[in-house]
């Protein structure tokens, strides 16, 4: 049986990708409840809602993108690598950034 402490101490999973325009590994980690809490929060603070459909206007899901990549690239001891203002400031012509996202989303969905 698990004790409380054993789900508290319990270690957050990371994954190395390969970033092909980088030419090297980067590593993504799963998110704590509070940072997909906060991620969430972004998501549905401004949206409309049409027949179960959940719709997003561009500047609330690039928040919410930056908020995800820089809680889920890490680097090898767990800390964050980037901060959001960095994010924000990587030219747009030949970033990987979609496909680090993707990867962090994807790494994030609840396992079966």
């Amino acid at each position: 049986m698990l004790d409380k402490s054993k789900i508290l101490n319990s270690h957050i999973n990371t994954k190395k990708i390969f970033v092909k325009i980088w030419e090297g590994d980067v590593l993504i980690s799963e998110l704590s409840v509070k940072e997909q809490i906060e991620i969430e929060n972004i998501m549905f603070d401004k949206q409309s809602i049409d027949n179960t459909k959940i719709h997003l206007d561009m500047e609330t899901f690039n928040k919410q993108k930056i908020l995800a990549l820089s809680y889920g690239i890490v680097n090898e001891d767990g800390s964050k690598m980037f901060t959001q203002e960095e994010l924000e400031k990587l030219p747009s012509v030949n970033n990987p950034l979609d496909e680090i996202y993707n990867e962090i989303m994807e790494f994030n969905k609840p396992k079966k």
